[in-house]
């Protein structure tokens, strides 16, 4: 029928959309604490496309950090990925999602490998990018004081 062929002609846009912009956006991480971070907000895009993107991304670095903003007129979709050696330093992702999503007047959470949330309030994004900004030229210890390194490494 016709509205199953809109669907998935949608969803093979949407893939392409996020694989472009992929490809675009993996010359954009930078390496902390040995962990190579990605920090992003965009406009206009929805969460299926962020989720996408995040997918494209995940196989580039073995150990990346992930954290995908879009800012939307009505809502701000969150998604954050973490490699196994972010996990082991001690970052979660469920932390991270819910921390930007309560800054943006929002929710989230999920596991320590990826998490997904909303925030609510579109005045705050500027905000939080530059916070963002600064954390990221900085150390990711800095991330909102998520980062606890695992006290057993020497």
């Amino acid at each position: 029928n016709e509205r199953d062929e809109l669907k998935k002609l949608n969803e093979a846009t949407s893939k392409k959309l996020a694989s472009s912009l992929a490809d675009i956006y993996k010359e954009e991480f930078v390496m902390f604490n040995g962990h190579n971070l990605l920090i992003k907000v965009v406009n206009n895009l929805s969460r299926d496309i962020l989720i996408n993107i995040m997918d494209a991304l995940k196989v580039i670095h073995k150990d990346y950090i992930i954290v995908l903003i879009a800012s939307n007129k009505d809502q701000l979709p969150i998604c954050v990925a973490l490699g196994e050696s972010a996990i082991k330093d001690g970052l979660k992702a469920g932390v991270i999602v819910s921390t930007i999503a309560k800054t943006l007047q929002g929710s989230g959470g999920g596991r320590p490998d990826i998490a997904f949330g909303s925030g609510k309030d579109n005045s705050k994004i500027d905000e939080l990018y530059s916070k963002l900004y600064e954390y990221k030229k900085r150390n990711v210890a800095d991330l909102f004081a998520l980062y606890k390194p695992n006290t057993n490494k020497c």
